[in-house]
């Protein structure tokens, strides 16, 4: 299971590719850089996550 801090990720990345969870990541990571009084955090990943399952999963 993947675990990012104490938020089991499993679930929210079923059925996702391994390119769609690496680009979710991509995604957390530009909107952290292109927000400069923006975080990481797992919010912002699992936001990213369910942005790539809503449009490619529906």
């Amino acid at each position: 299971m993947i675990f990012i801090g104490q938020i089991s990720l499993w679930l929210n990345i079923n059925g996702l590719s391994h390119a769609e969870i690496s680009l979710a990541c991509l995604d957390a990571i530009k909107e952290t850089v292109l927000d400069e009084d923006k975080r990481m955090d797992n919010t912002l990943i699992l936001k990213a996550i369910g942005d790539r399952n809503a449009a490619y999963h529906k």
